[in-house]
């Protein structure tokens, strides 16, 4: 899944007006639906498996160095 975000956007230095933010948050959210549509999962359960995932992984990266 590939979020598709306007390349005006100044994402490396992370400025985002509100505007900006509040687009990338809607994007992402029609994104997560999309992709949850025809199974049982829920969105706040897909966020949680997300973020689990996320740190997990965080961990797993920051004990190889």
């Amino acid at each position: 899944m590939i979020l598709l975000i306007p390349l005006s956007l100044n994402i490396a230095k992370g400025n985002f007006s509100f505007a900006e933010w509040e687009f990338i948050e809607k994007e992402l959210i029609k994104q997560i639906e999309k992709a949850l549509e025809g199974t049982n999962a829920t969105f706040s359960r897909f966020v949680i498996d997300a973020c689990k995932y996320a740190l997990d992984n965080l961990e797993e990266d920051t004990k190889s160095r």
